[in-house]
């Protein structure tokens, strides 16, 4: 009787190889997560200006003088879905639409899963200037003011 050679997988082996992928897992998901939050913001800033300054060409129209009830009225664009034309989601962010006045508006964005499709939420009203709230919702009185 001699040797037996059996050739196979041992368990220690499994184990290591097992190991080595939950690590390299745990370093590249993280970052790929952030990478998104970053996009996704980066997205609903624009978003905001872009439809901040639709909103205030709106109001310097010749016979306008005020903000729309709707963003239906300035954009055929990914809105239209918006059954009113006041919320909608895109990129990870909602985002709302209230004119507070005939010449004020408010839009926010806010991150659909926070924590996941974005941490930040956003602002901007007829200034043009957006602003950024880590926690809660972001307003006229947040401290930190998103660059162009």
């Amino acid at each position: 009787m001699g040797k037996s050679s059996q050739k196979g997988i041992t368990l220690v082996g499994c184990m290591i190889v097992l190991g080595v992928l939950s690590l390299l897992f745990s370093l590249i998901v993280p970052q790929r997560i952030w990478a998104r939050h970053g996009l996704n913001e980066q997205a609903a800033i624009q978003t905001l200006q872009l439809y901040s300054g639709q909103l205030r060409q709106f109001h310097a129209i010749p016979g306008n003088g005020q903000y729309p009830v709707t963003l239906k009225v300035v954009t055929n664009d990914f809105i239209a879905s918006s059954e009113d034309g006041l919320d909608w989601e895109r990129d990870g962010y909602r985002f709302i639409y209230h004119r507070t006045s005939p010449q004020a508006f408010v839009l926010y964005g806010v991150p659909k899963d926070s924590g996941i499709s974005g941490t930040r939420r956003f602002y901007v009203d007829q200034t043009g200037v957006v602003r950024s709230s880590p926690n809660g919702l972001a307003g006229p009185a947040s401290g930190s003011v998103v660059e162009k």
